[in-house]
């Protein structure tokens, strides 16, 4: 059976920290997914990697909603910086297995989103390579200057957007 997901929001520039604390428990691992983003350095395109969701730390453990949240308790009172977890009506709760499945299907085995490449047939996007792939229904936008995809993403049911690198190769309009 699959461990649940749990997701902490926490204090801006602090995730480094907190990831290592919590690393350091028992039956626990923290991680907060990384996207690509390509930048440019002195001319040069250099592929850097940043949060997908500033701010947030995602913990997985075999506890269950109970248990994490007593675990919890003992954790604030040695890591500073972690300010809420997500919760479901009002209850400290897991992603469901649709949330964490989705951002899965998103992320590599090392929780890093990939850049993808698509082009633009007739307005419509068409993801040819990378993570995005079989998810166009999910793109709200494009920002073609920034090289950007605006996903919505749904968390313990709530709606999030996120950016996420995609790279437009081309641009088709057809002869109608």
């Amino acid at each position: 059976m699959m461990k649940p997901w749990y997701v902490l929001y926490v204090m801006g520039g602090r995730e480094k920290r907190i990831l290592e604390l919590l690393n350091q428990q028992d039956g626990i691992k923290a991680f907060t997914p990384l996207k690509e983003v390509v930048h440019r350095i002195q001319g040069k395109r250099v592929i850097v990697k940043k949060p997908l969701f500033p701010s947030y730390v995602f913990v997985e453990t075999e506890l269950n909603p109970n248990g994490f949240q007593q675990a919890l308790l003992r954790y604030r009172s040695q890591i500073r910086g972690i300010l809420k977890e997500l919760r479901y009506e009002d209850d400290v709760s897991a992603l469901s297995t649709e949330e964490r499945a989705y951002l899965e299907g998103l992320m590599d085995e090392e929780h890093n989103v990939r850049i993808s490449k698509g082009e633009i047939l007739d307005g419509e996007v068409i993801i040819t390579e990378g993570p995005l792939k079989g998810y166009e229904s999910n793109i709200i936008r494009i920002d073609r200057h920034k090289r950007r995809a605006i996903l919505n993403v749904r968390m313990n049911d709530r709606e999030m957007q996120v950016d996420v690198s995609l790279e437009i190769v081309k641009k088709i309009e057809s002869q109608k």
